[in-house]
């Protein structure tokens, strides 16, 4: 089982619409659509793989040409360089 959570510098969300801004220490990061998602999600104590794969998928709807893991995997280990998910 594959857990996420966000990093302790993250100290503010600010959503607007599909879009979030994360304040990580002293910068501001402004999040896609799908980045976005997973913060909130995040957040709000959802952290297993599967179940945010899920989530994204019940959101944004099924990927065309890709697995959807792999997408929300990738847009995790994203925000994990950043240093907004641990």
């Amino acid at each position: 089982m594959t857990t996420y959570s966000l990093a302790s510098d993250v100290h503010d969300i600010y959503v607007d619409g599909e879009r979030a801004a994360v304040y990580l220490g002293d910068t501001v990061l402004v999040l896609g659509p799908l980045a976005s998602a997973l913060v909130q999600w995040l957040r709000d104590g959802t952290n297993e793989l599967s179940t945010l794969t899920g989530l994204a998928i019940a959101t944004f709807g099924p990927p065309l040409d890709a697995d959807a893991g792999v997408i929300v995997a990738n847009n995790l280990e994203d925000l994990r360089e950043s240093g907004v998910v641990i």
